[in-house]
């Protein structure tokens, strides 16, 4: 991504590694807290399913209104959709097409 950011002249604001030992929704609070006056256009992360889950729940809580790109990982999990029940609407994300994926699960 970051690639992709550079070759098309895309500013990136910065870069936040975060370490699922020891997740905790104060630790995702304090990585979320600058961009709540920064207000970037796309938050990007490959996080693991709980993670993605708890950053849902709290950029909705901080009114971080920015468009959460999501690359994978607990985005796509076949769990993440009800288990947000409704916080994720908007989330951008890719995967490989699954005959289990959410839509097809709706009809």
């Amino acid at each position: 991504m970051m690639a992709f950011c550079r070759k098309n002249n895309i500013q990136i604001e910065g870069t936040h590694p975060y370490f699922k030992k020891g997740t905790t929704s104060a630790y995702l609070k304090r990585i979320l807290a600058p961009l709540q006056n920064k207000d970037p256009d796309v938050i990007f992360m490959v996080p693991f399913l709980k993670d993605a889950e708890l950053v849902v729940s709290l950029l909705k809580e901080m009114k971080i209104k920015s468009l959460l790109c999501g690359g994978a990982g607990g985005f796509t999990h076949e769990d993440f959709c009800n288990n947000t029940q409704g916080r994720s609407d908007g989330l951008v994300t890719a995967t490989l097409w699954s005959p289990d994926s959410y839509l097809n699960r709706l009809g």
